[in-house]
């Protein structure tokens, strides 16, 4: 079964290159989003199996996101957090999120998606 990942991040070359290695890896769908809103506005129509968002965007901040799907909806999703900052990652505790320093290995994100996303379909 396909998953379906939500992909956030406003520059526009960051976020072709993670939907482009998503789609070579396999077994994903993946829907785009520019900005904060309208991963938001997707969010509150259909959920998705994993969330990755970077945290500067206009309109709603990666932060800003997540702290609406913890504390509003009360949704456990697997999110990731990307930044070139390191600040966000001191609320990865709080609000349940992982936090990725850009630049990245991305084989630690394959591993964070495969141990979150996948281990769902497994049976004991």
């Amino acid at each position: 079964m396909r998953k379906l990942i939500y992909l956030a991040d406003d520059d526009a070359s960051a976020r072709i290159s993670s939907v482009s290695t998503l789609r070579a890896i396999g077994g994903y769908d993946i829907r785009e989003f520019e900005d904060g809103l309208a991963l938001k506005e997707a969010y509150d129509s259909a959920r998705p199996d994993l969330i990755i968002t970077d945290n500067e965007m206009p309109g709603l901040t990666g932060i800003g996101f997540i702290t609406y799907a913890r504390e509003k909806r009360g949704d456990d999703i697997p999110i990731i957090l990307m930044s070139g900052k390191r600040e966000p990652a001191r609320l990865a505790e709080k609000y349940n999120f992982k936090f990725f320093l850009k630049p990245f290995f991305v084989g630690d994100v394959v591993d964070f998606i495969n141990e979150h996303v996948w281990s769902s379909d497994q049976v004991s």
